[in-house]
């Protein structure tokens, strides 16, 4: 039978995937304002990650790192699509 919590060697819980979701989205979304494809990767591992952590632990860490990677995903298509549509000449 699976346990629905991981735990360490020190009995508490495994946090490491949400945490690792969360930054992910948080670089994710600042990245995709300067270059949108760093904020797509980073949105997709941030989308992994946090389901890798809800489904042993369903906690905050996965619940905002899901959160903030989507937005990041969303925000990089956006700007990608936007940039790729409206090219600056360069001088």
């Amino acid at each position: 039978m699976v346990k629905k919590e991981e735990r360490n060697r020190n009995n508490s819980i495994d946090n490491s995937s949400g945490i690792t979701a969360l930054n992910f989205g948080v670089m994710g979304v600042l990245l995709s304002l300067l270059i949108p494809l760093f904020g797509i990767i980073l949105g997709v591992l941030g989308v992994i990650f946090g389901y890798r952590q809800k489904d042993t632990n369903n906690n905050s860490w996965a619940k905002w790192g899901i959160g903030l990677s989507l937005l990041s995903l969303a925000l990089g298509i956006f700007l990608f699509v936007w940039v790729k549509l409206n090219p600056v000449p360069l001088v």
